[in-house]
């Protein structure tokens, strides 16, 4: 299964790349700044929730998607 997960480089996205690659599975991390995640293995894809394009293309042939950020929440504050 083709997973992506989303915002991999925090907290939450690490602790969910670590069960999926403990399930087997093989997930795929996107992150704006993909060189901040330092987990063996694992696949990166560059994305910016400001910018639409690098989105869907990060989405590209996913079968399953998990989002463990708050897009846009930075700015918000």
């Amino acid at each position: 299964m083709k997973v992506r997960v989303f915002g991999a480089t925090g907290h939450q996205g690490k602790a969910q790349l670590r069960r999926l690659i403990a399930a087997g599975h093989t997930p795929i991390a996107v992150a704006r700044d993909p060189s901040k995640l330092r987990l063996a293995g694992v696949a990166r894809v560059v994305a910016d929730d400001r910018e639409p394009d690098s989105l869907a293309r990060a989405l590209d042939g996913a079968d399953l998607l998990f989002i463990t950020m708050c897009a846009g929440f930075a700015r918000m504050m």
